[in-house]
């Protein structure tokens, strides 16, 4: 946005003004002058205004104001007062014309502005997908710590149970250093579980980073309160890729940067044109002063200038349009060769082309995204299913076990294989509910719908403003 305020800066009309005094004292060589030291003296005060058109003319205007004081014999007014106003127009004709031309450097940063604007919502978006990921993640590590400790429960009921049977006579020794042993190592895998729940926690904390005040560097603690979607979603992969073509920033930012690339070779193009520059001012004058009689040294009579009067009666006289001045000309310059023109033209096109190419590229990568997702939310929508079945039948054959084991049929070992089979069963149940709820956000993002879906907006402070002296 600043860049934009920063090349419409080139229409900002400009004020100057100067106002200066100079004084001359010199031997003076004629003898007709009537002095021998020559003084003189000039005091200026001038005031200028420029303004660049969005034709790419320049135009200027000059009021001079001139107060000069001579000791010379022959000085007619003193002082004298000599105001002159100046129009002046320099207008490209072929190399910088067009009744926008000059605006079109505007156009270009404006549209680079509007990516740019695409370009932070892409960048948003990847943001909040890494925020819910590492959110689902907290949620996983939290609901495997209960698994393990469930796990570490069933270790602990059995080595108590075995006990109590080594106890009567109805197992070996041996059976109770085998749950003793399934107990330590479960107790590791809480140990584990219990790690990983931080690091999960502290790594969601560093990526959202919400501060407790603006002098703490150290964000506050986040805990998740939602748990994993399990329920299905109905997924269309063709108007999910329809979706995505419309609403992926992406597209939008590498769409507006093709256009300003376009538009910059066809600013680089033009300037391979020869210089053909109009060129023109017309001014008016005035004099004015207090008149003094002087001597005709060719007739002896005395003469005095019809100009006498104030600095008011030269703004008069000049304003009268009776004194004037005027220009008009053009001036050509023709660059035998034009090589930089040319380099920089060529470049230009070359940034168009590979500007098409990565928008061709874009296109590509974002049907595979868009497909790849929707893949994975349908093969994670039967993951839960199959893993849900899975655990539900491990829970069943772990009680059917246990029954075996108090008849006597089966060994603890048989009944310690078949927990870690219902902990596993657990744990990939949990991965499948995570993963999909992971690739749900995916998906969304890939279609380019995923701040809309969490009522994410962005602003962007205050209106592009374009002041009037920049639309002529």
């Amino acid at each position: 946005r600043q860049d934009v305020r920063a090349a419409e800066a080139i229409f900002d009309p400009i004020i100057t003004g100067a106002v200066n005094k100079d004084r001359r004292k010199s031997p003076n060589s004629s003898a007709l002058a009537g002095v021998q030291v020559n003084t003189q003296q000039n005091f200026n005060a001038n005031l200028g205004f420029q303004k660049t058109l969005r034709t790419g003319g320049d135009f200027q205007i000059d009021f001079t104001n001139n107060r000069f004081v001579s000791n010379a014999r022959f000085q007619g007014l003193i002082p004298q007062y000599e105001p002159e106003l100046v129009f002046s127009l320099n207008q490209p004709l072929l190399r910088n014309f067009g009744l926008n031309f000059a605006y079109l450097l505007v156009d270009v940063t404006r549209l680079n502005s509007e990516a740019a604007a695409w370009t932070y919502r892409a960048q948003l978006a990847d943001f909040v997908k890494r925020v819910i990921q590492a959110y689902w993640v907290v949620v996983f590590t939290r609901q495997n710590l209960e698994v393990q400790k469930e796990a570490l429960g069933l270790a602990q009921q059995t080595l108590r149970e075995n006990n109590e049977r080594v106890r009567v006579g109805l197992l070996a020794p041996v059976a109770v250093k085998e749950a003793e042993s399934q107990a330590a190592a479960r107790e590791q895998q809480v140990i584990v579980a219990n790690n990983q729940l931080d690091n999960a926690l502290q790594l969601l904390r560093q990526i959202v980073y919400l501060r407790k005040d603006d002098q703490s560097f150290v964000p506050r603690p986040i805990e998740p309160v939602e748990a994993p979607r399990t329920t299905p979603v109905t997924v269309d992969a063709n108007a999910a890729l329809t979706l995505a073509l419309e609403q992926r920033p992406e597209l939008h930012a590498q769409t507006l940067d093709l256009q300003s690339k376009q538009l910059t070779a066809r600013v680089r193009e033009n300037q391979l044109l020869p210089r053909v520059d109009f060129v023109g001012n017309f001014g008016l004058n005035g004099l004015a002063g207090d008149a003094l009689p002087v001597i005709d040294p060719s007739t002896g009579e005395t003469v005095q200038t019809p100009y006498d009067g104030p600095y008011g009666q030269a703004l008069d006289r000049l304003t009268s349009r009776k004194f004037y001045s005027y220009q008009a000309g053009v001036e050509v310059e023709i660059p035998i060769g034009n090589a930089a023109a040319k380099s920089v033209f060529a470049k230009a096109k070359i940034d168009v082309s590979q500007s098409e190419l990565t928008r061709r590229q874009l296109f590509s990568d974002i049907s595979l995204e868009v497909s790849t997702a929707v893949n994975d939310v349908i093969a994670n929508m039967k993951r839960i299913q199959s893993s849900r079945v899975a655990r539900e039948l491990s829970e069943e054959n772990l009680r059917n076990q246990q029954k075996r084991l108090e008849v006597g049929i089966a060994t603890t070992k048989d009944v310690l294989d078949f927990q870690d089979d219902l902990t596993q069963a657990r744990g990939i149940e949990l991965q499948a509910a995570t993963d999909y709820n992971i690739s749900l956000a995916e998906l969304a993002r890939a279609q380019g719908t995923l701040l809309d879906q969490y009522s994410v907006v962005i602003e962007v402070p205050g209106k592009h403003f374009t002041p009037w002296w920049a639309r002529f």
